[in-house]
């Protein structure tokens, strides 16, 4: 129990020597905690952990802030304490050694022919090659000789995944080791996970990287966790499965339960009637039935299918953005060099590029943000975009969403409530204030607000950063209903095969199209 908030109610999982897991659920379902009760950074209220002999246990944790004054190096090799102190202890006498001074030549030299022997059986130098080789593959080999202390939040998470996996512990447990890598990042990390021999426990958003790595899905939902074998697509597919029929089940139940109440009214009804005692000793006989029958929870009771969310409300004419021969660069980098590709109306371009190519800059452009060098954007007459940026900030934070929503479409309050149901806010939602509204919550109620406007273009920024998959899909959803044309840059792999029909790779500063 968290904040009087029960997260798990009599929880049973068993992970098996070498298995790969990744734990599944939306924000706030209790991830996080069941990885911190695994390192025992969480005590548990009821029931007890056991993790067997010998076993040790690496953690990721999120948002952890390190104020250590070491290099990005020395804090990664902390990972291997003991080795790294041989390390020191062998290059203090190196020093002593090359100095012609030094006495006791013979001594020392003895101690440090004994001290190198004892750091080759322990693998020392594997050891500094596995720091190279990770940083590396992690992408930060750059940051090594710079104070830990001075690296972004991003970059810092890095290096402490780089420290796990160089402790090489039987047990590893990462909390969303995929947040701030870029493509190939991710590929050497898929990698390098599928072929260790540790144990691990995943959570993470990003489904591409799940169904690389992860054998078995461990979901949790409405406090009860199940197990699935398999990766996140075939968990997808059975979870789906589970609800038809659960849904099923459910409306059964339902039509038995109503049928039974019918019944215990005309048993009362009866029983007043005729002053029988016979009747109301039947209706108290199916009220007993009624309390003891196992009640089916049917999840999600409040998501409705939602294509009601979206109306294009003006077609485009064909060619919706047209960009030919641009050009653009900041003091003497160069950027852009006679890019060109169109975006087609109902087409979903996908904008695919590494770090720092331009690609929030060739939005910015195409919203006239941002000035191009040469060369023209041309966006087409009907066209009218709606924009979701990366960050999302609001100028009235008090505002409610309610009367924010009804600012921008102008209906009056039973049909502005009405939809943004659809998109998720439900009953006293839609008076929360804009400023204490989470990344998910923002990017529904701007979504609300663009659908139900005469928007037939939208251009989205990494839509699905901050998101949980429940959201992400749901957000998949909308989009594959949208009727217009749809521009987004994303690093969500998933995303974009599900919905991109065309993509443009940025790369050596010019555009590759691919189909």
């Amino acid at each position: 129990t968290m904040y009087g908030n029960l997260l798990f109610k009599e929880v049973t999982l068993q992970i098996n020597d070498g298995e790969k897991i990744a734990l599944v659920g939306s924000n706030g379902s209790g991830k996080s905690t069941l990885l911190k009760i695994m390192t025992g950074i969480e005590g548990v209220d009821e029931g007890r952990i056991s993790i067997s002999k010998n076993q040790e246990v690496s953690y990721l944790e999120q948002h952890s802030l390190v104020e250590t004054t070491e290099s990005v190096y020395d804090y990664i090799y902390n990972g291997q304490k003991e080795i790294k102190a041989l390390a020191n202890s062998l290059k203090e006498l190196e020093e002593k050694l090359s100095n012609p001074e030094t006495a006791d030549f013979n001594k020392i030299m003895t101690r440090y022919g004994n001290l190198q022997e004892v750091f080759m059986e322990k693998n020392g130098y594997v050891v500094e090659e596995s720091i190279k080789s990770i940083s590396t593959g992690l992408g930060i080999s750059y940051l090594l000789d710079q104070p830990i202390a001075s690296l972004s939040g991003g970059q810092q998470t890095l290096a402490k995944l780089a420290r796990c996996l160089l402790e090489n512990k039987e047990i590893l447990l990462l909390d969303e080791p995929t947040n701030h890598l870029d493509t190939n990042g991710l590929n050497w990390l898929e990698n390098y996970l599928k072929h260790s021999k540790q144990t691990v426990v995943i959570v993470s958003h990003d489904r591409y990287f799940l169904d690389q790595v992860a054998q078995k899905i461990v979901y949790i939902n409405q406090q009860k966790i199940s197990s699935y074998h398999g990766n996140y697509s075939a968990f997808k597919i059975k979870r789906d499965q589970e609800l038809i029929e659960l849904e099923k089940n459910y409306n059964e139940q339902q039509k038995e339960i109503k049928q039974t109440e019918d019944a215990i009214r005309r048993f009362r009804h009866w029983g007043a009637i005729s002053d029988n005692e016979k009747h109301f000793k039947k209706a108290k006989r199916l009220e007993a039935n009624l309390e003891k029958l196992d009640k089916i929870e049917f999840p999600n009771k409040n998501v409705k299918k939602m294509n009601q969310g979206f109306q294009e409300k003006s077609r485009s004419g064909k060619e919706v953005i047209m960009i030919d021969k641009l050009s653009k660069s900041f003091d003497e980098i160069i950027i852009f060099e006679e890019l060109s590709f169109p975006v087609y109306r109902k087409e979903h371009v996908a904008i695919i590029g590494g770090n720092g190519v331009g690609k929030s800059t060739l939005i910015k452009m195409i919203l006239g943000k941002e000035k191009l060098d040469s060369g023209e954007i041309k966006v087409g007459d009907s066209v009218s975009i709606g924009y979701l940026s990366q960050v999302i900030n609001y100028e009235d934070k008090k505002q409610t969403i309610l009367s924010y929503f009804k600012e921008k479409v102008f209906l009056p309050d039973e049909e502005a409530r009405r939809i943004l149901s659809y998109f998720k806010f439900f009953k006293e939602d839609v008076f929360k204030q804009i400023g204490n509204l989470s990344g998910g919550e923002k990017v529904r109620l701007e979504l609300a607000s663009m659908m139900n406007q005469e928007i037939n273009c939208l251009i989205l920024d990494e839509p699905t950063n901050h998101l949980d998959i429940e959201t992400r899909e749901w957000l998949e959803e909308q989009l594959e209903a949208f009727s217009g044309t749809i521009l987004m840059v994303s690093h969500d792999r998933y995303f974009v095969d599900k919905l991109a029909t065309k993509r443009v790779v940025l790369e050596n500063k010019t555009g590759k199209i691919q189909v």
